[in-house]
């Protein structure tokens, strides 16, 4: 990690506010009130008072700012939201896993208050006689997440033989569901290691392309300082020219009077 790092820092200018000890980081109390603020905000969002979701974290960061002291921006607040619900998505679709495993996640339970009843998180299950579907839209901006494809039902199953007498209702064999699981297009650590060979390669490029646009900006100076002493020596040269000729008239003036 501290490799890869390494070769990044190589290509990579930070400005100074980025290497500056006041910039703003996030804390755990700073969450918890920023959830708090989203949660109070969120339902105001193409009101009057706040017409888009850009609005509502300028109105939130505003207060953030008035309450920690330090410059919280709107974009602050949004890349925030989008790291906590990420990290509440990853929880969710782990936690619906069986077998080990499982993680934790410290804002989980004040996420579950705002994005419980969201369906892209938690879809809904539904039933038919011959299948079983999951109920889930798709966010424009990710990949489904499902491991599972639809569940089929084999309906000539249900026989009076697989009745059960208890309830009279038709009972389910675990060899009546049949899952296919989704094989991982590719490999996850081959999909790092490219991802970051384009950043590289996308870094020299751009560096490559500034040294570039370095080297003609001097080329056109020294052009133009080229001209400029030209300039310079044909000036000489001319004011040379006219001394010298001065120089000749007044000899020729001295001579005839002499």
């Amino acid at each position: 990690m501290e490799q890869e790092k390494g070769e990044l820092e190589e290509f990579l200018v930070f400005g100074s506010e980025e290497l500056s000890e006041d910039s703003f980081k996030w804390t755990h109390q700073i969450t918890l009130y920023f959830l708090d603020l989203y949660k109070q905000y969120r339902n105001k969002v193409g009101s009057l008072e706040m017409k888009t979701l850009n609005a509502m974290f300028v109105h939130i960061s505003n207060e953030l700012s008035k309450i920690t002291k330090k410059n919280i921006t709107a974009a602050n607040c949004s890349n925030r939201w989008k790291v906590l619900e990420r990290g509440y998505k990853k929880f969710i679709d782990n936690n619906n896993k069986t077998g080990r495993g499982r993680h934790s996640f410290e804002y989980a339970e004040v996420l579950h208050d705002i994005l419980g009843k969201k369906k892209n998180i938690n879809p809904a299950l539904l039933l038919s006689s011959e299948t079983i579907h999951v109920q889930e839209i798709p966010m424009a901006t990710t990949a489904p997440t499902s491991n599972y494809e639809v569940i089929q039902i084999a309906e000539d199953n249900f026989d009076d033989e697989n009745i059960d007498p208890a309830s009279n209702t038709p009972r389910m064999s675990s060899r009546q569901l049949k899952f296919k699981q989704n094989k991982p297009k590719k490999n996850k650590a081959y999909e790092n290691k490219k991802l970051k060979f384009y950043v590289l390669k996308e870094i020299r490029n751009d560096r490559k392309a500034y040294y570039e646009k370095s080297i003609k900006i001097k080329e056109k100076e020294l052009d133009l300082k080229e001209k400029e002493l030209m300039e310079v020596i044909k000036k000489n040269e001319l004011l040379e020219k006219l001394i010298k000729a001065k120089c000749n008239k007044c000899s020729s003036d001295f001579t005839v009077h002499m």
